[in-house]
């Protein structure tokens, strides 16, 4: 390799090391120089700025995990999808720097290096197509869409390796071929596609009179108005770019009044986690609260949750999208927020099917749906949440009452917004009609 290829090589490794180690928002381009053992003129003779940087980096790592992952796969001679999963931990756990800008710090980046991200997605998207048989990224005989598959197995994976733990990964894949092998149906009993799922998410709004309610009017306090214009500052510029001039102009409050309430921005940035987090659990929590079957309770408490989040936007970005820019600190209070949503599923272990099931499915199942609401979020998307609410309880059902019997209960609910005749999804007979029949005919 010449002088200049070297020094390159050089740099990618010190901002994989800086990053991979304090985050994203430490590896500025002194750290990394130094780290390098290069001049500032140096770097820049190389790239443009740190982001320029970042992004060659991540780059770089994603393209090498692709790879491993696709050889991994191949060589095990078993074209599973559960192949793929064992392919993922294990690639992920050689290299644990890797696995924390792939997981997590990506993600922290600019919204190039967050594309990157879901370039991933799609490769490994494509990677499950091609295993399974399936046609596009949808895998044949697994009742969960691979998008949904994947943001389960990755955000389980991204916890052992925020807490530096990256060598556990491995020994995750045997709960998490479980999770897979949950969604599994016979070859002949086809899956909805997308396209299906999200036809059913409409057909949910339209049946639902009045759409989204609006927030009760209040008056807020001088700290209420700080919290939400934090949110929307963030929302607006995110969190690299939120400066405390940004909130206290939208709360219309003196700079002063600022430090009355919060130390700095990452103070107030948690400050709109934390009521983020109360408000959505309670309001999960009191529809999961008022009665009825499990998985009717299920349901309420999701449709609650989406419908929070919806009224909520700029919170969302906040809390789901920009978090990963907050550092270690609001990361870990992430994971925790969504842990509490879990506590949930715990009846499903009591259902027939759910009594042998490892406890790292609530993890999958909450990761999976988290990741559908960041992708929305993250889109712009966040007003049509409620639309995700079909596929999000039949992510959190299958398992527990099996992909035949979690899809009847939700066929059931959509009747319902349409006041139809009430039906037994526990009856449900044991074959379902194949795929392209229309997404409520539903079990014959």
């Amino acid at each position: 390799m010449d002088a200049e290829g070297d020094c390159r090589r050089r740099l990618l490794l010190a901002m994989k090391r800086v990053a991979a180690a304090d985050g994203y928002e430490a590896a500025t381009v002194a750290r990394v120089s130094a780290t390098a053992g290069v001049s500032r003129v140096s770097f820049y003779q190389r790239f443009r700025n740190r982001e320029d940087c970042f992004l060659a980096c991540c780059q770089e790592a994603i393209a090498a995990f692709e790879g491993a992952v696709s050889a991994s796969v191949s060589e095990s001679g078993t074209a599973t999808p559960c192949a793929v999963v064992d392919a993922v931990l294990r690639e992920l756990g050689a290299d644990p720097g890797a696995a924390r800008l792939i997981l997590l710090e990506a993600l922290a980046g600019p919204g190039r290096t967050r594309l990157e991200h879901e370039g991933l997605i799609a490769h490994l998207e494509s990677q499950l197509g091609a295993v399974s048989g399936g046609e596009g990224s949808q895998p044949s005989s697994l009742w969960i869409p691979a998008s949904a598959l994947l943001g389960g197995v990755l955000g389980v994976a991204a916890i052992p390796v925020l807490h530096d733990r990256a060598a556990e990964l491995e020994s995750l894949a045997p709960a998490l071929r479980t999770w897979v092998g949950s969604y599994a149906a016979a070859p002949a009993e086809l899956p909805l596609t997308e396209e299906q799922w999200a036809n059913l998410g409409r057909e949910l709004a339209a049946r639902t009179a009045g759409g989204l309610a609006p927030a009760p009017p209040t008056r807020p306090s001088r700290r209420e108005r700080l919290v939400a214009a934090t949110a929307e500052a963030t929302a607006r510029n995110g969190y690299a770019a939120l400066r405390v001039s940004d909130i206290v102009a939208l709360a219309q409050v003196r700079r002063g009044s600022f430090y009355k309430e919060f130390r700095d921005k990452k103070d107030a940035f948690r400050a709109v986690q934390v009521l983020n987090l109360q408000r959505s659990v309670a309001a999960a929590a009191g529809q999961f609260s008022l009665g009825g079957t499990w998985p009717d309770r299920v349901w309420g408490g999701l449709a609650a949750l989406l419908g929070y989040v919806a009224r909520h936007p700029e919170e969302a970005r906040l809390a789901v999208v920009e978090v990963y820019a907050a550092g270690e600190e609001a990361l870990r209070l992430a994971q925790h927020s969504r842990s509490a949503f879990t506590l949930f599923l715990e009846e499903g272990y009591r259902e027939p099917r759910g009594t042998g099931l490892p406890t790292l499915c609530s993890e999958a199942v909450g990761a999976a749906i988290h990741f559908l609401i960041r992708r929305a979020v993250a889109s712009g998307q966040a007003r049509r949440l409620p639309q995700l609410l079909p596929q999000s309880a039949f992510i959190a059902l299958a398992p527990f009452l099996g992909p035949r019997k979690a899809l009847a209960f939700v066929e059931l609910k959509i009747r319902e917004a349409a006041k139809e005749p009430r039906r037994d999804w526990r009856d449900v007979p044991a074959a379902r009609a194949p795929a392209g029949t229309g997404p409520l005919a539903g079990p014959a």
